[in-house]
């Protein structure tokens, strides 16, 4: 987490991660939170993981990926840009392959 604990720390230091004021008149310095630690942390299954892990790539890949293609080839597309971008490594692949194949089942449960 250090990587993105500092980086989050930079950006609310420059002023990039205010969102502005919530309903009680608080400010919200949430604009470019890439990781909901206390989400991951206490996640109770794995998609509820995801979801709050690398936010803005994640993000990304919706919006350029799963949204654009067939319904039936959108996950494994969105999985398989995802290791693409990581670089040719064997791990990344084995990685995101499981990962569309555990997201599936917990889609179907």
């Amino acid at each position: 987490y250090f990587a993105w604990v500092l980086t989050d720390a930079g950006c609310n230091a420059a002023g990039f991660g205010f969102k502005g004021l919530n309903k009680k008149g608080g400010q919200q310095w949430d604009a470019v939170l890439n990781v909901e630690y206390f989400g991951v942390e206490v996640a109770t299954n794995f998609r509820s993981a995801m979801t709050g892990w690398n936010i803005a790539t994640s993000n990304w890949l919706r919006r350029c990926v799963y949204e654009r293609v067939p319904s039936n080839w959108k996950q494994t597309a969105s999985f398989g840009m995802s290791a693409l971008w990581h670089g040719f490594y064997p791990g990344y692949y084995l990685t995101f392959c499981s990962s569309a194949i555990f997201n599936e089942v917990a889609r179907l449960l």
